[in-house]
């Protein structure tokens, strides 16, 4: 079978299961390392027993026996564990082979230009903004994230483009839980440990809300704030979000490009409006949830189309 491989690099080095091995479990063909961060790493894998390719996120070797990792990414499993699935969620499942434990994941492959993340698609966009689309996504964004809300997980803590799939149908799935902290009521029901750094600043900079700096805990007001900044960057077909590491405040200005407004003036103070309340929500309006904003983003999505 062939398949086409993107932007993944050979299996060596600390994500290597063994230096011969292939195949995981006698079920999953490694195929090639595709992601990861400074504890996991992701593998594209064939699952020969359903004939699909998917993707394996497991514990760097090195990392194996610290306990706290191990903690962390067995609350991870947990947490997938618990979720029912959901179109605009990454499908994932815990896996154990050799008593180490893993997650089973659903493998979004890259488009013919190689794009599997939003981030992909912004940066090929060049500036050149679908908005229709991009409105689609972000309201696939709340619509994964209000699921994930009632499913009982408090926060995400990194929500950001390059964490957001596209599959082949155009749909947009939300991935990678190994930040995620869950609510209070579902701890004692899933055996879960809340995390020693759970009210710690985690994310990724630039989409953090500055209120985690001053010691308030993760919740659905931070995950709005870096949905705020994806939607900013939706919008502006910026893929850097370097412009808001620091605090923004309702005396800041969204710039938005003049090209932009000329093309969509009828909506263009609105979507100023809606990133502005996710950022740095007035005392007399804060977003509630997710539903608010989708709420939002769908009536303008209505005017456009």
């Amino acid at each position: 079978m062939s398949i086409p491989v993107f932007g993944t690099t050979p299996i060596k080095g600390s994500c290597s299961f063994s230096q011969f091995e292939t195949v995981y479990d006698d079920r999953f063909k490694l195929l090639a390392l595709i992601g990861g961060g400074e504890k996991c790493c992701i593998f594209m894998v064939y699952d020969q027993v359903t004939q699909n390719v998917r993707a394996l996120k497991k514990l760097r070797t090195s990392w194996l026996n610290d306990l706290t990792s191990r903690s962390i990414f067995e609350n991870e499993l947990l947490l997938w564990r618990s979720l029912n699935p959901h179109p605009h969620i990454v499908t994932a499942s815990p896996y154990t082979y050799r008593n180490i434990q893993s997650l089973i994941m659903e493998y979004v492959p890259p488009d013919k230009k190689g794009r599997r993340t939003l981030r992909d698609h912004i940066l090929d966009t060049e500036g050149n903004v679908d908005l229709l689309q991009n409105l689609q996504w972000a309201i696939h964004i709340c619509l994964g994230m209000e699921h994930v809300n009632r499913e009982g997980i408090r926060a995400h803590r990194d929500i950001k483009l390059s964490n957001i799939f596209v599959d082949s149908s155009g749909t947009a799935k939300i991935a990678d839980f190994g930040l995620a902290i869950n609510s209070t009521s579902h701890v004692s029901r899933l055996n879960y440990k809340i995390p020693s750094e759970a009210n710690s600043v985690r994310g990724t900079a630039g989409y953090i809300a500055p209120k985690l700096y001053d010691g308030e805990t993760a919740d659905v007001s931070t995950d709005l704030y870096s949905f705020g900044i994806v939607l900013w960057q939706l919008i502006t077909g910026k893929s850097t979000s370097s412009e808001f590491h620091d605090q923004f405040t309702s005396d800041s200005t969204l710039e938005i490009d003049s090209t932009f407004v000329r093309k969509f003036p009828l909506v263009t103070s609105e979507l100023v409006r809606i990133v502005s309340h996710c950022i740095d929500p007035p005392p007399s309006f804060e977003y509630l949830g997710f539903y608010e904003v989708r709420r939002d983003l769908e009536n303008l999505y209505c005017n456009l189309s």
